[in-house]
């Protein structure tokens, strides 16, 4: 090769060496600004993710609040319904012990006796 084709070579690779010399610096300058866009996408993500995540809770918070309320709505009517058959049963035993108590005046304690023994079975049928 002749001297100029030499030169205009060298030319070239001192271009290119530069090239890339200029490449790594300006990517070394751009941390910050590399690094304050790869923060935001990374806060937009967990914005996204943590909206998504407060979404599910709210619905299932919502899915369980309703299985609450309609399990006690049922548990209330089943109070209601025991309250009211103990009620009855209590007024029905009552009525008995009353009339039994008139007839035979002289088992009053007898009668406070089985009252006594038909509220306790009451109450622990009742638990």
């Amino acid at each position: 090769m002749t001297r100029p084709d030499d030169l205009r070579e060298d030319i070239a690779r001192t271009r290119h060496d530069l090239a890339e010399t200029v490449d790594a610096l300006v990517a070394k300058t751009e941390v910050r600004r590399r690094l304050a866009d790869k923060a935001h996408e990374v806060g937009d993500k967990v914005a996204t993710k943590a909206h998504d995540v407060g979404d599910k809770v709210a619905t299932k918070a919502q899915d369980v609040g309703d299985k609450v309320a309609t399990k006690a709505h049922d548990v209330g009517d089943k109070v209601a319904g025991a309250a009211t058959t103990a009620k009855h049963q209590t007024t029905v035993v009552a009525r008995d012990v009353a009339a039994v108590a008139r007839r035979t005046p002289a088992v009053p304690a007898l009668v406070l006796a089985l009252v006594a023994l038909l509220v306790t079975l009451l109450i622990r049928k009742q638990r």
